[in-house]
């Protein structure tokens, strides 16, 4: 196998386990929370920063992951396409609902000179989820409350 290949099994294999992180039931019940958390709290006219515990360990949980992602194609080891095509809605809609969580975050480490860098890949992994759905002409995603659709009907 010559490198060429080889970089490029590897970085399938990289795209096939961030899919089954991003799948797996523990992440995609995070992300369920922290919509309906946003939403209710959006339609109650709430200005929550997520300070709950409940939610905490989802917006943990949640935050850490995208953040590991984006130091993977950060450094080269996961490409923008295919994994944008699936998740760049997700990224972009996440990043908005929790960016002012990770800048109070940020402040609340302001005596730490690292803390700049707090969550640096999740910032820039939806940058760049959003400039990809730019140069594509797709539009910035937002969140929907889908949960009392009737999808039989």
């Amino acid at each position: 196998m010559n490198s060429n290949t080889h970089a490029e099994f590897d970085k399938t294999l990289v795209l096939i386990e961030t899919l089954r992180i991003l799948r797996n039931d523990e992440n995609r019940k995070s992300r369920k929370f922290i919509y309906e958390y946003y939403l209710d709290n959006k339609k109650n006219n709430q200005n929550s920063s997520f300070a709950l515990d409940d939610i905490q360990n989802h917006i943990i949980k949640v935050q850490g992951d995208f953040d590991e992602i984006g130091f993977l194609m950060e450094y080269g080891y996961l490409d923008e396409f295919p994994f944008f095509e699936l998740y760049s809605d997700v990224v972009c809609r996440m990043w908005d609902i929790l960016k002012k969580s990770v800048k109070k975050e940020r402040n609340l480490r302001s005596k730490d000179p690292n803390s700049k860098d707090f969550l640096q890949f999740f910032e820039k992994l939806a940058k760049r989820a959003l400039k990809y759905r730019k140069t594509r002409g797709l539009p910035k995603p937002t969140v929907t409350d889908l949960r009392y659709q009737d999808y039989l009907n």
